[in-house]
């Protein structure tokens, strides 16, 4: 974290008393210093299988790995809301197929590197260009996890839409004829979190948390006169965060995030045929650095 001057990144910690409990509740909240620069690396490794025909006997297994580097600059505040400098400084991802030689991936990481978000005191993202998704990774590691509103406990647990940014290419790109229906950058889950336990050292405090969600499936259906197709997304996703009071931030974490994409022929008066089955598995870890 970068200190200069008046810019100092502290997070607004309050231990409130509570009958019986020994060491309180504690409210996070995101209230960093005009200035605090903030260096995050991204480590993700994918496997994906795809399998297309009626029989199943087509079958592709797409490997990758990437790293990235992303800093973001808190710019100004205003009435409660954080302008939020985010840059990409470096993408490298390889990937390989069944098993071959790794290779330099064409990844498709959009024309913008630097752009300004806005963020409120709970991390909620509350605006951003389109172009700016695979920046939005620089919050936590590709996962948007706003903190929780009111003060917690030790083992409390909540809920909370949560979304998950997936690194370009983590998921390959396949032919299909549905429109619309593409695994998009940003995956929506239903998630539960758990406080699991609060560290004090020194003048920092370490809140971990856990998660486990469900990505809110998505199906698209085009109907013919014949027939019909569907696509329906789903999966899973889990995680632990680590926020620090010292560098007011998540500062290391990782997921693991499952993918399923199903496409299906529905030929009337006959049994539905999956012709296309995309199972990802997307494991991703995060550590803020100077």
């Amino acid at each position: 974290m970068h200190r200069d001057g008046h810019a100092v990144a502290m997070m607004t910690v309050a231990l409130v008393a509570t009958s019986g409990a020994l060491d309180g509740q504690i409210l996070l909240r995101y209230s960093p210093g005009i200035g605090s620069v903030y260096r995050m690396h991204v480590w993700t490794a994918a496997t994906t299988t795809v399998t297309r025909g009626m029989d199943g006997n087509e079958v592709l297994v797409v490997e990758l790995d990437g790293r990235e580097s992303l800093t973001r600059r808190v710019v100004s505040e205003a009435n409660g809301v954080l302008a939020v400098e985010m840059v990409r400084d470096s993408a490298t991802v390889r990937v390989r197929r069944d098993g071959g030689e790794w290779g330099p991936a064409e990844v498709p990481f959009g024309r913008l590197h630097r752009s300004t978000v806005r963020v409120d005191h709970r991390l909620n993202v509350l605006s951003a260009p389109p172009e700016a998704g695979q920046l939005l990774r620089g919050l936590a590691g590709g996962t948007e996890a706003p903190l929780p509103e009111p003060p917690i406990d030790r083992g409390q647990t909540w809920t909370t839409p949560l979304g998950v940014r997936l690194i370009d290419g983590a998921i390959p790109r396949v032919e299909i004829e549905v429109p619309e229906a593409r695994i998009g950058d940003r995956l929506r889950v239903d998630a539960t979190f758990v406080l699991d336990s609060v560290m004090t050292r020194g003048g920092e405090t370490l809140a971990f948390m856990t998660y486990q969600g469900v990505i809110v499936p998505v199906t698209r259906t085009v109907p013919s006169d014949v027939a019909s197709s569907s696509v329906t997304i789903g999966g899973t996703s889990d995680g632990v965060l680590v926020w620090s009071t010292l560098w007011d931030a998540y500062v290391s974490g990782s997921s693991h995030t499952h993918v399923a994409m199903r496409v299906r022929v529905f030929v009337y008066g006959e049994e539905p045929m999956t012709v296309l089955a995309l199972d990802s598995d997307v494991v991703s870890r995060f550590q803020v650095r100077p």
